[in-house]
């Protein structure tokens, strides 16, 4: 069961008055106007009470997504941004505020982040980054990790107003991690660098000067940064937006075993990672029961060029990174080919004969993607076989990828490339339409093997079909809906 720590959370009052001062920090100042009516409608909906009901609402959304260390989380001590923002997605889960107070709650939230972060805001301004913050600092990664929530809430509930202007500023959030080298992990001579995180074999000196809080410092870096990135490949999926990522540029293991991850204590975390050997990682089935996760640039190769996969090398977490990265490129491809194609149609191509090349070779890709495809699908039901035997539920979205296999393998059957000049509405709705074929696939494929049927298809099937102002908890379901 995931919970906070809440050891030190006594004072709510005062976080929730400390986070009404955060949106209205000039409260004294308002007179009879809008703002001031705003902030009464704000203290109505931060009391303690609803700020530990919300607090608590928002372990719906983390079962999906967990990227924040929910054990060593202290509200009270919280950077106030981020609170603000996971006090939004609980409110999306909660019955206590209506769906336009929640909207609105999301308007007030985006306007203090951003207001409040100094790196968004040299970011946004094009100022110099250079000196102006610490690439290693955990202040920095809270504002991120804030920055990288609205991001999500506002694409996956907002209406279509909310989600014009979060995909417009999201290239400020791709800056930001670049510049704080997120898509590397700290390196071994610089603070803060974690042993299990780096490249290469574990040694006995390696672990005597293992530190649990510099380990969870560096995955909490992993897991924002990774986030960020699916956010991208779905922005390109779903919304027809151009990736800002290439996989080439990522240089990080993928996110550690569950077990690891929600471990309350030091010791739970060792023995979840194998440390103690592999009779004390009971706790640990799901995984791949790995210290060190293997690279993402590793095993993108290993499905590339088709070598041998060994049993338990990812968790399903991985694997649902690795097949967007998948997607990530085979959107690069497809937007690359519509880019020749207009050349061609526009005389700048090279007749008859460049045409057919270039259609040789954008067959060939595809081609390529496929086997790819496949050899994901390989490693996909060989380690569900082992990690997750029947009556083991897979709950979470992001441990439910098989879709995405599915949804890749739709995509070059299409193969359209003028599909790409669709508005992002339009896209939104052709994409979750493929899904909704997928989904009574998979069931029945999984239920033939006697196998979970994953998040994915608790997917409402009216979500992002119909209506255009998205209800999040009908994609990222309550975790009540996972229970036996």
């Amino acid at each position: 069961m995931l919970s906070w720590s809440l050891a030190s959370s006594d004072p709510l009052q005062n976080k929730a008055d400390a986070l009404v001062s955060y949106c209205f920090p000039d409260a004294s100042v308002l007179d009879g106007s809008n703002e001031a009516q705003n902030l009464r409608s704000l203290k109505t909906i931060l009391t303690s009470d609803n700020l530990k009901h919300f607090v608590d609402q928002y372990k719906n959304f983390h079962t999906h997504w967990p990227m924040l260390h929910l054990p060593t989380f202290d509200l009270v001590n919280a950077n106030n941004g981020l609170l603000l923002v996971i006090v939004c997605i609980g409110a999306v889960y909660s019955e206590r505020v209506s769906v336009h107070q929640v909207r609105w709650l999301m308007d007030v939230a985006k306007g203090s982040v951003q207001r409040s972060s100094q790196i968004y805001n040299i970011v946004a301004q094009a100022r110099s980054l250079s000196g102006q913050s610490d690439p290693n600092s955990p202040s920095d990664i809270e504002e991120v990790a804030a920055l990288c929530l609205l991001h999500a809430l506002f694409s996956w509930h907002g209406t279509p107003v909310q989600r014009q202007e979060s995909r417009n500023e999201f290239w400020i959030l791709v800056r930001i991690a670049r510049h704080l080298s997120l898509t590397s992990v700290i390196a071994k001579d610089q603070p803060g660098s974690s042993v299990l995180h780096r490249s290469g074999s574990l040694t006995r000196e390696d672990m005597e000067g293992w530190s649990w809080n510099t380990w969870i410092e560096q995955e909490k870096r992993v897991r924002v940064f990774y986030l960020i990135f699916l956010l991208d490949v779905a922005l390109g999926l779903f919304f027809n937006c151009a990736p800002n990522f290439e996989v080439s540029e990522i240089k990080l293991p993928l996110p550690t075993d569950d077990a690891a991850w929600e471990a309350r204590t030091q010791d739970e975390c060792i023995a979840a990672l194998g440390l103690r050997g592999e009779a004390a990682q009971t706790k640990n089935n799901t995984g791949s029961r790995r210290a060190k996760q293997i690279g993402f640039s590793e095993v993108l190769q290993y499905l590339q060029k088709g070598l041998e996969y060994q049993p338990r090398s990812t968790n399903a977490y991985g694997k649902f990174i690795i097949i967007h990265a998948i997607h990530n490129q085979m959107l690069q491809n497809q937007r690359y080919f519509h880019a020749q194609k207009f050349n061609n149609m526009n005389g700048n191509g090279s007749g008859a004969n460049g045409h057919n090349n270039q259609k040789n070779h954008y067959q060939q890709r595809l081609l390529g993607f496929n086997n790819t495809l496949e050899n994901w699908k390989k490693a996909w039901d060989m380690d569900q076989q082992l990690q997750y035997p029947p009556a083991q539920r897979r709950a979470g979205y992001c441990r439910d990828a098989i879709h995405y296999y599915f949804l890749g393998k739709m995509l070059i059957r299409m193969g359209k490339l003028e599909d790409l000049q669709l508005a992002p509405d339009e896209r939104c709705r052709q994409i979750f339409a493929c899904l909704k074929q997928i989904k009574n696939l998979v069931a029945t494929e999984q239920e033939k093997k006697g196998l979970d049927i994953g998040a994915v298809t608790n997917v409402n099937d009216n979500y992002g079909m119909e209506e255009l102002t998205l209800d999040m908890k009908l994609l990222f379901t309550p975790v009540n809906d996972f229970a036996d």
